[in-house]
């Protein structure tokens, strides 16, 4: 019998130093029941588009899109709206996986699982990855205890929609904000309330690519408050058994927005929303256990570095 159709979405952008690895990898499953959609976001300053083309011809499972310049979670909207797969990996177009990536996590669902996540390796641009890093593995969780865990930061599991597979049906009613950074976290709420069953494997799914020059996360931008944004609404709404945890994830923002943000007169109302958040939450973070020890540490050096 078929496993079921996996929908690989792969967002592009300027990434033609890396996408060839990126498909080689995904066409190299051991669970070959896939299609790939390759989002060309825009019109690209490299061969990125026409790398895509040469794969989308080379291969039946691969289709190319193209779109208007929209950003990582415009593109992964568009792949959405045409993917026909049960389930869905998103996989960004400067990383790669592991030839059995698919299969292994197609082996830890079940009936009532609806996402399956992995283990992953971060390594530097120009580098190969090695090792890995060791995190909570062969467990099962509800929604309500995978938001927790993403948002307490805990190392069971992250936030991000990649390294996993998600039911489609998640999806139904549910999109990426266009335009804004963190978007992972921003769908991450109305996602997880709907999962019945979280499957986390032991195995390592992806090589995720950090430090890669033009990334929008390798430079310090004022965009990068859109974390607290998008945290305010969401504890703003959030029921009284995730609060805490919604606070704890805000204030761990705020900590590392405050030691980033370059000390200049451009980024002072940046740094004081970041401090009004600290001293708001900070009492409370310390006497819960379940947040994280340096954020706990931090609380509490807070009284001596902001007063």
């Amino acid at each position: 019998m078929d496993s079921p159709l996996v929908s690989v979405i792969v967002p592009i952008y300027n990434v033609e130093p890396y996408l060839q690895r990126c498909c080689e990898s995904i066409a190299a499953q051991t669970c070959d029941n896939i299609e790939v959609i390759l989002v060309v976001d825009g019109d690209q300053s490299d061969g990125s588009e026409e790398l895509a083309g040469e794969w989308s011809r080379r291969d039946r499972r691969f289709t190319v899109v193209k779109q208007p310049h929209g950003g990582l979670a415009a593109a992964r909207n568009t792949a959405i709206e045409r993917a026909s797969g049960t389930w869905l990996m998103a996989v960004d177009g400067d990383d790669y996986v592991p030839r059995d990536a698919i299969a292994n996590l197609m082996a830890a669902v079940t009936a009532d699982t609806d996402v399956v996540a992995g283990d992953w390796i971060l390594f530097d641009d120009g580098s190969e990855p090695r090792g890995g890093k060791s995190r909570a593995a062969g467990i099962t969780m509800t929604g309500d205890e995978a938001l927790e865990a993403i948002l307490y930061q805990d190392g069971r599991l992250t936030g991000s929609v990649c390294a996993r597979l998600l039911r489609r049906s998640l999806f139904d009613e549910v999109r990426f904000p266009p335009g804004r950074l963190y978007e992972d976290l921003a769908v991450a709420r109305q996602l997880y309330r709907q999962v019945r069953r979280v499957a986390v494997i032991p195995q390592v799914v992806y090589y995720y690519r950090q430090h890669r020059r033009g990334s929008i996360l390798d430079d310090f931008k004022p965009q990068r408050a859109d974390v607290l944004d998008i945290l305010e609404a969401q504890l703003h709404d959030a029921d009284a058994a995730l609060t805490p945890a919604f606070k704890a994830r805000l204030l761990a923002a705020a900590f590392n927005l405050w030691r980033l943000a370059p000390k200049s007169a451009d980024y002072d109302a940046l740094r004081g929303r970041c401090r009004t958040i600290i001293k708001r939450h900070r009492r409370e973070c310390i006497t819960n256990s379940k947040v994280r020890l340096r954020d706990r540490a931090a609380s509490l050096a807070s009284y001596l570095f902001i007063g």
